[in-house]
């Protein structure tokens, strides 16, 4: 087992289709008793016009352009509120045209000496492959495709890196979906039974990643 620290945590759940950004304010997500008086009051609005809106709160940053809605959290005891809020705002907007969407967890993590840092690299690329290719080679960005039997998830994406500081890596979990397929009738309505569906399973996943590519590769 590669000894490691959880240093930092985030959900993020991206949607692409066609938004009107303006509309995405604090005001108006109070108007809708999406979020509380005291939230509303102490967002932090960083920019609102037709193109583009942005704002945070105590616990999540809400990003919006016209083809773009990315609500990111750091908090993982909001993890779960971030999914509601998420389904209750598209709930409001069920003639929104939505093609796609992503679950995200970005999570960083610290290793407890150096040599178990650069031992990720020897695991996941080994060095003897590069032999005879460059000299002093090192694992810089890993990224795998695949899918989940259990998840309605289009693709599954996961990477891993290094970061530009000693002994830290990130390990990225993404579960893609597509809205734009002849199958689907109904995208917002499928948008919103997908994530409450799948949005705790995807977490469970996500956390069992680093695990499942370190821990056993390292006995």
């Amino acid at each position: 087992m590669i000894g490691r620290k959880l240093i930092s945590d985030e959900a993020t759940i991206v949607v692409l289709g066609r938004f009107n950004p303006s509309i995405f304010q604090p005001q108006w997500f109070a108007r809708y008793k999406l979020l509380r008086d005291g939230e509303v009051n102490s967002a932090t609005v960083k920019f609102i016009d037709n193109s583009f809106s942005l704002f945070s709160t105590e616990w999540f940053t809400l990003q919006v352009i016209s083809e773009q809605f990315f609500l990111s959290t750091k908090d993982p005891s909001k993890f779960l509120l971030a999914r509601d809020l998420v389904a209750g705002t598209f709930g409001l907007l069920s003639h929104t045209p939505v093609v796609k969407f992503g679950l995200n967890r970005l999570q960083k993590y610290e290793c407890e000496q150096e040599e178990e840092w650069h031992k990720i690299g020897h695991i996941l690329a080994p060095k003897n492959m590069w032999e005879g290719v460059m000299t002093g080679p090192g694992l810089k960005l890993i990224q795998m495709e695949g899918s989940r039997p259990d998840s309605r998830a289009d693709k599954v994406f996961v990477r891993l890196g290094p970061i530009d500081r000693p002994r830290v890596f990130f390990v990225h979990t993404n579960q893609h979906y597509d809205l734009d397929k002849e199958s689907v009738s109904e995208p917002v309505e499928d948008f919103q039974r997908y994530i409450a569906t799948e949005w705790e399973s995807f977490l469970d996943y996500s956390n069992q990643v680093p695990g499942a590519l370190l821990d056993q590769g390292s006995r």
